[in-house]
């Protein structure tokens, strides 16, 4: 055999370790997870930018529309609006819809007229009310920037940015008195409650100040001239304060798309002039990275003589969206796949170490069996060989009695070895009856009774019991533990028996401490050399283990202070 086919041979009979098995699995786990992410993450994305594409025209055609809607319902026959107050009504419902439109931070927008450069509707983060003086006249709609109320912003982005409460609470705020300037207003003296999310539709407002998590008071109050001040119960209807549209001060989850977003939009704007300039293509949509980006010219038509131009922004970046919980579910996936793969090796280890140890075992068993039967056969040979050869002819019987001494003591390891062998089949059927267990000791001490005599040992019985077990197997036993007290317990000693209804105890004294008494319990072991020179095969207390567990009885041994004992728990 060559050499590379040896150590082939020899690796394949390698034992199996369970930092190897565990190491091994949770590499073949990560590295299906890392083929799954690369094969899926990519059509996950590209499936997300389809659906962020399709989402976008769709909404920005539903935004033209009702611009084109508002402007024909303002400047149309039979309009409430006076004419001196349409162009304005129509800027104010546009400014609405842009900067609700733009709540979310991908979507931008903006209205302006592509022939003066003019922005007529911006999406600055601001806060609005509508107010309906009459249900006969349109709402008007009145704006106030964030920057002029900087703790109300601040409160927003505090449960904005947290996920925990952005995902459990939201905002109400209300007021009783505002004060409004051409289109703009303050609110006044305002009152914020952060609120259970799950009661924004079903409470009022006195239901939520019982409810509400944290309340806030804040003062807004305009001290420059040329505000008006107003109670809303002096309207029809006050719709707000409402928050939409971004800025510089965004409180926005993902702020780095959306400064993206804005600065896009206002690329051709003229901070100077405050006019901007139309793009030269109508639609354009790229990607940058993991990012999708889509800018809208789109003309709208109000009239032959009045067109403006729509702008639209979407920059979607997966980093926003899927980059921490990406990162989350990976660890996750990692510590879950090493708790899966740690347990499921503990389980095969344990397989395999039981099938080492069996394999072990057996090695031992056959060593120490050999071992065993080959010292009585080189007697018996030697002995044979002076026979044959009538060497001291005057010691005929002296040493065929020895061969006959050396067959018995092989007859008794074979007859223990077979009796292991039978105990130690799991399948085996027991013949259960009543029996006292008393009378099992008496039975087996008389076959003791000329070693019992010659060693001046005493035995002593304390307590009674009857169980049910193998009377056959049982007795096996019991004679094993007592053969086994009566060869090593010392001379001119007391071998006591204790029984009760929980436990069998078998004591006796023994020259020397056993340090590790667990160890006679196996096969072939004998103890010390003071146990060594007995002539005991080793097989007793291992046989009477196995009769025991057998019987689902629990059988123990232990030596303090030079006493050896034999317990069995019932």
């Amino acid at each position: 055999m060559s050499k590379n086919k040896k150590s082939r041979v020899a690796r394949l009979g390698k034992r199996k370790t369970f930092k190897s098995i565990f190491f091994k699995r949770w590499f073949e786990v990560l590295l299906v997870f890392a083929i799954l992410l690369a094969i899926f993450v990519p059509v996950i994305i590209n499936a997300t930018f389809i659906a962020m594409e399709n989402l976008f025209f769709v909404t920005n055609s539903n935004m033209q529309q009702t611009l084109e809607d508002a402007y024909a319902d303002i400047y149309g026959k039979g309009s409430l609006v006076p004419e001196e107050e349409r162009n304005q009504a129509f800027i104010d419902r546009a400014k609405y819809r842009v900067i609700s439109y733009s709540y979310s931070s991908e979507y931008l927008s903006m209205l302006y007229d592509p022939s003066t450069g003019e922005i007529l509707a911006d999406c600055d983060e601001t806060l609005f009310i509508l107010v309906r003086e009459d249900e006969e006249k349109p709402a008007k709609m009145y704006s106030c920037p964030t920057s002029a109320v900087p703790e109300y912003r601040d409160l927003l982005a505090s449960v904005a940015q947290d996920f925990k409460t952005y995902t459990k609470y939201y905002v109400e705020a209300d007021f009783d008195t505002f004060y409004i300037k051409d289109d703009e207003f303050r609110p006044g003296s305002m009152t914020a409650y952060v609120a259970p999310l799950e009661s924004e539709y079903d409470l009022t407002l006195q239901d939520i100040e019982d409810v509400a998590v944290e309340t806030y008071h804040f003062d807004y109050t305009p001290t420059e001239s040329g505000y008006t001040e107003c109670n809303v119960n002096s309207y029809k209807t006050v719709l707000g304060p409402l928050v939409a549209g971004y800025g510089d001060t965004s409180f926005y989850l993902f702020r780095d798309s959306a400064d993206k977003a804005w600065e896009i939009l206002h690329e051709t704007y003229n901070e100077e002039t405050g006019l901007v300039t139309p793009k030269e293509t109508d639609i354009t949509i790229s990607h940058e990275g993991d990012a999708l980006l889509i800018v809208s010219e789109t003309p709208i038509y109000f009239s032959a003589d009045t067109v403006y131009t729509l702008r639209s922004v979407c920059y979607f970046d997966t980093d926003d969206i899927f980059g921490i919980p990406l990162i989350i579910f990976i660890i996750a996936v990692i510590l879950l796949s090493a708790l899966f793969c740690f347990i499921t090796a503990k389980i095969t280890y344990a397989r395999l170490k039981a099938q080492y140890d069996i394999a072990d075992y057996r090695k031992t068993l056959m060593n120490t069996m050999a071992h065993d039967l080959k010292s009585p056969l080189m007697s018996i040979s030697g002995y044979a060989e002076n026979l044959k050869e009538s060497v001291h002819s005057e010691k005929r019987e002296h040493y065929a009695s020895a061969i006959m001494n050396n067959v018995d003591h092989m007859n008794r390891i074979i007859s223990d070895i077979l009796s292991l062998s039978k105990t130690e089949d799991g399948n085996i059927v027991l013949n259960k009856t009543e029996l006292s267990v008393e009378y099992v000791i008496r039975n087996c001490l008389k076959k003791y009774e000329l070693q019992l005599g010659e060693r001046k040992l005493q035995t002593e019985i304390v307590g009674a019991l009857n169980l049910r077990a193998d009377q056959t197997l049982f007795t096996e036993a019991m004679d094993n533990l007592i053969g086994n007290a009566v060869k090593y317990a010392d001379s001119d000693s007391v071998i006591t028996f204790t029984l009760n209804k929980k436990s069998i105890g078998i004591t006796n004294q023994c020259s020397a401490e056993i340090s590790d008494a667990n160890e006679l319990l196996k096969p072939f072991v004998t103890g010390n050399e003071n146990r060594n020179n007995k002539g005991g095969s080793g097989l007793g207390l291992a046989i009477a283990k196995n009769i025991m567990d057998l019987h689902k009885f629990s059988l123990y041994v232990k030596c303090e202070n030079k006493n050896f004992e034999v317990g069995i728990k019932l």
